[in-house]
């Protein structure tokens, strides 16, 4: 919180702050995704990637010339290096820890293949079925916000293209949900 209070301090503009927001959180995404699908991640990988891009906002505001949005590039690639090489050089979590976890929330992909042969367990479902969820909702909201942006303001044929993908995705999406996984 003191912290906080002093960075206020030196910020002029609201928009100073969002900027400062995305640079502080450059790259944690991929962590919190990936922990899902690959077993080697840790919390020591979580906790790198927090710490990692608030460091490497420090270093490039300090000793270089690169602002934001061209940071966000630069942050992202050492954020995902700093948490990569951590989860490498840090012991994996136990057995035991791993197959409570792997047991209980079946993670599917092929990042968990070798804990569930090591283990005797099941292999791992496929994750070709939650990318194409994926893509659907991205095409629904998108094509949902898009389509009605543009019928409240006008912009040419837009409104019924992004309508249709945001119909199409509903539809496909409605299909999934009745077939069950």
């Amino acid at each position: 919180m003191v912290a906080s209070a002093g960075v206020t301090l030196y910020l002029e503009t609201i928009r100073q702050a969002w900027e400062l927001i995305l640079e502080s959180g450059a790259g944690i995404g991929l962590v919190l995704i990936l922990r899902w699908y690959w077993w080697r991640v840790n919390a020591w990988s979580e906790v790198t990637a927090m710490v990692a891009p608030v460091v490497g906002h420090l270093a490039l505001s300090r000793f270089t010339t690169i602002v934001f949005p061209e940071s966000l590039l630069y942050l992202v690639v050492w954020t995902s290096v700093c948490w990569v090489a951590v989860t490498l050089l840090t012991p994996a979590e136990p057995d035991e820890v791993l197959a409570a976890f792997y047991t209980k929330v079946r993670p599917g992909g092929p990042g968990w293949r070798p804990v569930a042969a090591r283990l005797g367990l099941p292999p791992p479902a496929t994750v070709r079925g939650q990318l194409l969820e994926w893509i659907a909702w991205i095409g629904l909201v998108y094509g949902t916000l898009l389509g009605i942006g543009a019928l409240l303001l006008p912009t040419g044929n837009s409104a019924l293209s992004a309508l249709s993908i945001a119909l199409t995705a509903a539809i496909f999406l409605c299909r999934r949900e009745r077939k069950g996984p």
